[in-house]
């Protein structure tokens, strides 16, 4: 799991579809979308099988989201349901940072580590300050399997940074949108 936070306008907080495209703001440069769509159709339903296995309490979403079972992905079947869906979910995007997205600061996989310096405690607790890093409001559906984007409100973002002088600003406008993915 990886952590990303956005500087964004108060207005982006009202639409998910543009806050998926912080967190994925454009294809990789060596994307071939023909060999993509070849690996798809020949693994894809096998892979999607196989994680089914690791996370069961997604097997019915899945199921119902590309229209095949478990066992009919495992023998291979569904390719193109897959591919559809995929398809569907990354062609109504346009490239790019949508209008109003600001500085990015990206933890990578240290987040839980911030987490752990800014309030001394594995785990989230009710103090403001522990949910610095796992905190905010879901936004959205959840498009990379970690849970939806969680966003904080100018109001609160200023409050966490009085909180802590860890989480003092620079001066720009307080409203950022974390994403776990």
């Amino acid at each position: 799991m990886l952590a990303t936070f956005v500087q964004v306008e108060p207005r982006l907080r009202e639409d998910p579809a543009s806050l998926e495209r912080l967190f994925m703001p454009e294809l990789p440069a060596a994307f071939d979308p023909e060999r993509m769509r070849e690996a798809i159709l020949a693994r894809g339903p096998k892979l999607l099988a196989g994680a089914m296995d690791l996370h069961p309490q997604l097997r019915a979403q899945i199921e119902a989201s590309v229209g095949r079972t478990q066992a009919a992905l495992r023998s291979g079947e569904g390719g193109q349901a897959l591919l559809a869906l995929m398809q569907q979910r990354l062609g109504g995007r346009s490239a790019g940072k949508p209008q109003g997205a600001g500085d990015v600061l990206s933890l990578d996989k240290a987040w839980h580590g911030v987490h752990y310096v800014l309030c001394g405690a594995v785990e989230p607790g009710e103090s403001l300050v522990s949910r610095a890093v796992l905190g905010g409001t879901e936004v959205g559906e959840d498009f990379s399997g970690y849970g939806p984007a969680r966003c904080f409100s100018g109001a609160e973002v200023t409050e966490l940074a009085a909180a802590s002088p860890a989480l003092r600003s620079s001066g720009k406008p307080p409203c950022a949108s974390t994403r776990s993915g």
